[in-house]
């Protein structure tokens, strides 16, 4: 069998490494990254090797040759534009023989079984097999799904976070039928991964996945992956062979190599040929240094990476740091951890600081579902804060983001308002106009505020319904919604800018604010709502879970001769012992004081005040999706109104009926509300909501609102002249009954690979003793059963978590399909 390598980029996030340098001949413990993967072929007796370069071609054949060095047969194929991926490969099909090729590419090192993915790929007669790795977040990379017999149903080149189907992804190894190479245009520049492989799956063409056990994969991708390969050969965690000799444990040294006896070394070290190191040096940590450098009298290298023909003085320092070629640190200069220096530098003094390891992984702070989360003080941190906001406003700025400054919130968490301080000051710094909540307040009301005053964009900090150990940060945009995920992934791509550039936030000079964002986001809400009629509901208790809505019902509501009891209203940042998300299990304080207040109902609002819940005058819980059916059905039949209904994926089929009779059209999305918020940004939607109580309807924002949710909840409670369990009544009569249940389960890491494949290859056509109408496969599996049931199953693309959902006509057939779905997902 052939081998081509695909080694033609430069690799510029690894700048100033691939200066003089492409990116495949970096070296890796003293030998080329490329070097590798040839040897691993000559492992597994694959000696014929086309190279397939364009930048600095040369580098590549004078350090190769033609390969009779390694045991091999190289040649060589100079690009001379770029073709991609496939185009490459293309263009050296004339010199393939046989029936299959092995493609690689060269910027990864993995010791896969190669021998095994061939004997995959006969064994299936596959057109293509693909190796796949599995990683903690796909979204980096090319994410790949397969059935159970390994077949590829679906690619997902670099999907948002919390998009990700499956943790298992494109390893950048594939084995080709030969004749599938002449698809692919010739002179054309065209990729693998996102033309041919997802339009042979499109065809039905036999393109399988294979995972090799136990094996190690890493892409050299960013500086922090080239330190980090280092240290992975050198405790060698991959099958790779070491050069030189291994004085003792860890401690490996090359041909020529001196070592003074006071000089002290302790860690995982690689020295390379005819280097010298002197007196009292002092080496320590995972160190590379390569051949024919001078390490100069107590000088110290820690967690470093040195290239050949680097001169360190004496008492010279390098910490956590890589130099390229040839570089001179002087004596006495100290080089701080996180600089990369780039060859034939002199360093006289101190190279400034750029981001440590520690500091680049903060470039892995990602939105999901909705903003930012962690855990405060661990994740969530003021410095994180201001990094993320420094991002922000790199963002605002570069990309002309129409709108006048940024507006700051912040929800009643322990420190959100120091955060929102923190914000504030850096927004204010980099010379945007800066409008900070004089207090706590809902999330709404900070979309609302983008509107009012003309803001480019918005920042509330809040976890939202999560527990007392979690902060965060939403984003909202200048139309007064959830910043799209375009907008999120072009700040994630500043944090990054940011962090490897070295840069600080700006944290002085400005003005900040302090603004009240409750006065006009209430008095736009009492012209959305008849509240004079209101005071007819009878008594209303309103439980704000201690969250930042407390106080807004009752300042609308009191005015007008409305009486409402307001519970758990005072700010407490444990909660109260529950977390601040309005279901059933954290309302219990709820269903008690409704009854014994003879209150007609009971409304309950999350920590930011985006999401509702509620109970009848008996304390019975309401669920989201009958508030969502309320709510449609009182927006059309009593107000009149028109226009399409957005619902995700996990929402009650009660919506589409009510559709169908109304003659609405019906739209779904997968879960999260900045998907429904496209939607309503696209016009003429009356309501959008989704099953964890968020609803935004016309006239008001492309946003959920709980508190504008609550108050026509109200309203439709008092113009029908019913109570809130005879609405549902009625309701049921109409639509039929439907009962609703949702679990989440936490397995293990190892467990979430089986279950993707699991879900993602069942086929069955009944389940849980019911027909199946339909498997569909948008955001998770979802079941349709023929008797307008469903079940949901949905792995979070971010965390160990899987989330069942059911909805049936009877309490006990939800159970039973939510009792199946969980043995299903633990059986997996």
């Amino acid at each position: 069998m052939q081998a081509v390598i695909l080694a033609g980029e430069r690799g510029a996030p690894l700048y100033p490494l691939t200066a003089r340098t492409p990116r495949a001949m970096l070296p890796i413990v003293a030998k080329p990254l490329i070097q590798y993967s040839l040897e691993q072929l000559k492992r597994h007796e694959i000696r014929e090797v086309i190279l397939c370069l364009q930048v600095l071609p040369e580098v590549f054949e004078s350090r190769f040759e033609d390969g009779k060095a390694l045991g091999l047969n190289i040649r060589y194929h100079r690009e001379q534009v770029p073709l991609g991926t496939a185009g490459a490969v293309r263009a050296v099909s004339d010199r393939l023989v046989g029936k299959n090729i092995l493609v690689l590419n060269g910027h990864v090192l993995t010791d896969a079984d190669l021998s095994a993915l061939v004997a995959f790929h006969e064994e299936k007669e596959a057109a293509v097999t693909l190796l796949l790795t599995s990683v903690p977040d796909a979204s980096r990379y090319g994410a790949v799904v397969r059935d159970a017999e390994g077949r590829v149903q679906a690619f997902a080149e670099k999907p948002p976070v919390g998009e990700v189907a499956t943790d298992t992804i494109n390893a950048g190894v594939y084995v080709i039928r030969r004749e599938i190479l002449r698809r692919i245009p010739v002179g054309t520049e065209f990729s693998f991964e996102r033309q041919l492989f997802p339009q042979l799956v499109a065809e039905g063409a036999p393109v399988y996945g294979f995972v090799a056990p136990e094996h190690y994969w890493r892409s050299i991708t960013t500086l922090n992956d080239y330190q980090r390969v280092q240290a992975d050969v050198l405790e060698q965690r991959v099958q790779a062979t070491i050069e030189g000799v291994e004085v003792r444990e860890g401690v490996w040294v090359g041909e020529g190599a001196t070592i003074h006896p006071t000089a002290e070394i302790r860690g995982r070290v690689f020295l390379n040929h005819h280097t010298e190191v002197g007196r009292d040096a002092k080496i320590r940590g995972t160190v590379v240094i390569g051949s024919r450098c001078q390490i100069g009298e107590g000088a110290l290298i820690e967690d470093s990476v040195i290239w050949r023909g680097c001169v360190l003085e004496e008492q010279t320092e390098v910490r956590g740091s890589i130099l390229g070629n040839h570089c001179t640190v002087r004596a006495g200069a100290r080089i701080r951890p996180g600089a990369v220096v780039g060859a034939d530098a002199v360093i006289a003094s101190i190279v400034a600081h750029l981001p440590s390891q520690s500091e680049i992984q903060r470039a892995g702070i990602r939105f999901g579902t909705d903003g930012w989360r962690g855990i405060l003080a661990d994740d969530v941190t003021v410095e994180n804060v201001r990094l993320l906001t420094q991002a922000l406003c790199d963002w605002v700025k570069s990309d002309s983001v129409p709108g006048d400054g940024v507006i700051v919130g912040y929800d009643t968490r322990a420190q959100s308002d120091l955060f929102a301080r923190a914000a504030a000051d850096v927004v204010a710094a980099n010379g945007l106009r800066t409008r900070l909540s004089h207090a706590a307040c809902p999330s709404p009301t900070v979309s609302f505020a983008c509107r009012f005053f003309g803001a480019a964009a918005g920042i509330v900090i809040t976890a939202s319904h999560n527990p007392a150990s979690f902060s965060g940060m939403k984003v909202k945009a200048h139309y007064g919604g959830p910043a799209s995920p375009a907008m999120t992934t072009r700040i994630e791509e500043k944090l990054r800018e940011l962090l490897m550039s070295g840069g600080t936030p700006r944290t002085e000079g400005g003005t900040v604010e302090l603004t009240d964002f409750a006065a006009p986001y209430l008095a736009h809400c009492a012209r959305l709502v008849d509240l004079s009629a209101l005071k007819q509901a009878g008594l209303v208790v309103v439980d704000t879970l201690h969250g930042a809505a407390a106080g807004y019902l009752s300042q609308l509501l009191a005015p007008a001769g409305v009486a409402l009891q307001e519970i758990r209203a005072e700010r407490n940042p444990f909660f109260g012992g529950v977390t601040p998300d309005p279901t059933p299990e954290n309302l219990e304080a709820l269903f008690r004081a409704v009854p014994a207040a003879k209150a007609a109902l009971g409304l309950a609002l999350d920590c930011d005040g985006d999401r509702l819940g509620a109970c009848d005058a008996t304390g019975t819980f309401v669920d989201a999706h009958k508030l969502f059916a309320l709510l449609l059905r009182h927006l059309v039949k009593t107000r009149g109104q028109t226009g399409g209904v957005v619902r995700t994926i996990s929402t009650t089929q009660m919506v589409d009926k009510l559709c169908a009779v109304y003659g609405l059209p019906l739209v779904e999305t997968p879960v999260g509300f900045k998907f429904l918020t496209e939607k309503m940004l696209e016009g003429n939607i009356l309501i959008a909501g989704e099953e964890s109580g968020g609803f935004g309807v016309a006239g008001h924002l492309p946003e959920r609102d709980a508190i504008l949710s609550a108050l026509l909840i109200l309203e439709a409670v008092v113009l029908s002249g019913k109570s809130l369990a005879e609405l549902l009544s009625q309701l049921a009569e109409e639509v039929g009954p439907h009962e609703y249940i949702r679990i989440n389960l936490r397995p293990t890491p190892a467990q979430m690979h089986r279950i993707h494949t699991a879900l993602q290859s069942f086929k069955a056509t009944s389940f849980a003793g019911a027909q199946i109408a339909a498997i569909r496969r948008r955001d998770g599996t979802r079941l349709d059963f023929e008797d307008s049931s469903w079940l949901l199953l949905r792995p979070s693309g971010t965390e160990p978590l899987v989330r069942v959902y059911a909805e049936a006509a009877t309490r006990a057939r939800a159970r039973e399909l939510t009792e199946a779905g969980v043995a299903f997902i633990v059986t997996a």
